[in-house]
């Protein structure tokens, strides 16, 4: 039943087991090439755009974009994506955090920010431009898109997939600690990941394992390396001896290895999880019992495989990287 309640659709959604949403459009104020949607930037979308004056308008306009953004608080939405927030000021997104927390403090905020070369742009041109790092003052969550080149390169076959972890890793000592990023293959702004892997619709599914490499919380651990032709994804839990291990092949191609090796992961046959998760095409190209021998060699996937394993704590390494770990002072 159509409703303009936000309130009973959350219920619906969390009943599904989503935990996220991101309604668009909200709202049409453009009206030449209008996209439908609200942008704190502008009153409409790229080529129809009149920037928002933010200076000097402190007490008019300020006051009425923090309104507009209680006012669906109000009706419900309890997050916002704003786009393009590296281009807005940032005592603007301080006010603005501030006044919702105040009376929502459960609201989440997840801002677009933009690839390096943007930001160089924005930067020699002498407008507003902010870092991530400096988002992440206002922000719960940001776009990757310090790494989306990097990654899409990687996916194209123009740089290695070892240097996109790189990059992962670099995001673990610039950024705050617990920083969280949306990592996405696709944005409405970007080729849909169909297109970019349309030789091949395994490796989009491979490239959806997105994480920074070492992740830690509480008790557990996550780790993200490179296996030749793999990324691989260690999620440990120190108190139960027990993790999953994700091995995606990425690259789709063999480059003559045959085989891929967990250091310390015994020796067994392990059911691959993807049997639960019911993805029967998937299945059809992947064994659902993994045979691990001499010490963690195992076959590298045609596609992608998750095992549980028990009884054992791996430790895994993070990748190594020359930029990160090489020893100058034993070179």
């Amino acid at each position: 039943m159509p409703t303009n309640d936000c309130s009973l659709i959350q219920r619906r959604i969390t009943r599904m087991d989503i935990d996220f949403v991101w309604f668009l459009p909200i709202y049409p104020i453009g009206s030449t090439n209008r996209t439908g949607q609200t942008y704190f930037s502008s009153t409409s979308k790229w080529s129809d755009i009149v920037d928002l004056k933010f200076e000097g308008n402190e007490t008019t306009l300020w006051p009425e974009l923090i309104d507009i953004l209680k006012f669906w608080c109000e009706h419900g939405v309890d997050g916002f994506r704003m786009d393009l927030a590296s281009c807005v000021p940032m005592e603007f997104w301080r006010q603005a955090r501030y006044s919702v927390i105040n009376v929502y403090p459960r609201c989440v905020w997840l801002a677009e920010s933009i690839w390096f070369s943007a930001l160089k742009s924005q930067r020699d041109q002498d407008k507003i431009i902010h870092t991530d790092a400096e988002l992440y003052e206002v922000f719960d969550l940001r776009y990757d898109y310090d790494t989306y080149v990097a990654w899409r390169a990687a996916v194209q076959g123009a740089a290695s997939i070892k240097s996109n972890l790189e990059l992962l890793r670099l995001q673990t000592f610039v950024y705050p600690k617990n920083f969280i990023k949306l990592r996405f293959v696709e944005n409405h702004d970007q080729d849909r990941i169909a297109y970019i892997c349309r030789d091949n619709r395994w490796k989009a599914l491979a490239w959806t394992d997105q994480e920074a490499s070492v992740i830690e919380t509480k008790g557990a651990r996550l780790t993200v390396t490179h296996h030749s032709p793999c990324i691989v994804a260690v999620w440990e839990v120190e108190s139960t001896r027990e993790g999953l291990i994700g091995i995606f092949n990425v690259a789709q191609e063999a480059n003559g290895e045959q085989f891929i090796r967990i250091p310390n992961l015994l020796n067994g046959n392990y059911k691959n999880l993807f049997i639960d998760m019911g993805v029967d095409d998937l299945l059809r190209r992947e064994l659902r019992a993994v045979p691990v021998n001499n010490n963690g060699r195992l076959d590298v996937p045609k596609v992608a495989i998750v095992l549980h394993y028990t009884d054992i704590l791996l430790r895994h390494k993070p990748i190594y990287s020359t930029t990160f770990d090489f020893n100058y002072r034993h070179a």
